[in-house]
């Protein structure tokens, strides 16, 4: 029934999954018949996402290539890493923002190059470790902005606290991967899956 079908698309909309339910019920090997009023809008959520995570991942080439040229070590987290290496497509992944992890001692280099490249943000770069003082419950920095741009995210560790002494190193383990045109760090396999369970659960699985 129509109505059926509806609610998937209503539940794959609560939960950012409507490009990955598009891209899989148009499959070659799906099977199932889909009604055009629940197909159409999936496929214009998967268009419209394909067409920001081009742009995202054009912004993400450039980032890294900047950081690279001022030695800054990354590691690409999350969307980012998962929609180039795991998803089918990159259109078939939602992401809200660009999250990256860098190295402490690195923040206040990372937030300069930033802002080199257009990036708006509330902190001046020399005041960011009295920021983190201030706010010890924090594991990034507040979002970057650049307007029609994603946002991003420095991130210094994988968990906020009090736990951070039960999550492994993650740059020992980090393994080099192509990342929008670019040779760059991602978490290994059995990291990644610690930090997606503890961002879940920071959420809430919302």
């Amino acid at each position: 029934l129509e109505s059926d079908w509806q609610g998937v698309a209503d539940s794959a909309l609560k939960h950012g999954l409507r490009p990955l339910l598009y891209e899989r019920l148009t499959s070659d090997t799906s099977k199932v018949n889909v009604p055009d009023a629940v197909l159409e809008p999936l496929r214009e959520a998967f268009l419209v996402n394909g067409l920001r995570n081009t742009l995202l991942y054009r912004d993400l080439g450039k980032l890294l290539g900047d950081f690279r040229q001022q030695g800054i070590a990354v590691i690409v987290l999350k969307g980012a890493h998962l929609a180039q290496l795991v998803y089918r497509t990159q259109a078939g992944r939602q992401m809200a923002d660009i999250d990256l992890l860098v190295k402490s001692g690195d923040l206040t280099a990372a937030a300069v190059t930033l802002l080199e490249d257009g990036y708006s943000f509330e902190i001046e770069p020399p005041d960011i470790e009295r920021w983190r003082t201030q706010h010890p419950g924090s594991h990034h920095l507040p979002s970057f902005a650049k307007p029609p741009h994603p946002r991003l995210e420095l991130h210094w560790w994988i968990s906020p606290p009090p736990i951070p002494a039960e999550v492994p190193d993650v740059w020992e383990e980090a393994r080099l991967a192509s990342i929008a045109g670019v040779e760059e760090r991602v978490l290994s396999p059995e990291d990644l899956l610690i930090h997606l369970c503890l961002h879940s659960r920071l959420h809430r699985f919302g």
